[in-house]
């Protein structure tokens, strides 16, 4: 996730895709992203999407733990 102006901007996000980790660590530092996981669909080729949310929602938050 990538705000500007307190917005979700696409266009800022395509910007930190480059070529040189030299690149990379300058736009990471301009531009600033999260990334956020609102659900789990699958976990080392097990298939969760059949399991309710509140389950897959524990094996999520068990995965930031760490």
């Amino acid at each position: 996730m990538l705000l500007v102006d307190g917005r979700l901007s696409f266009e800022g996000l395509q910007q930190r895709l480059v070529t040189s980790p030299a690149k990379a660590r300058t736009r990471a530092a301009e531009l600033p992203a999260a990334y956020v996981a609102f659900d789990l669909l699958a976990i080392a080729g097990v298939e969760l999407r059949t399991q309710p949310w509140i389950l897959r929602r524990a094996r999520r938050e068990e995965l930031a733990k760490g």
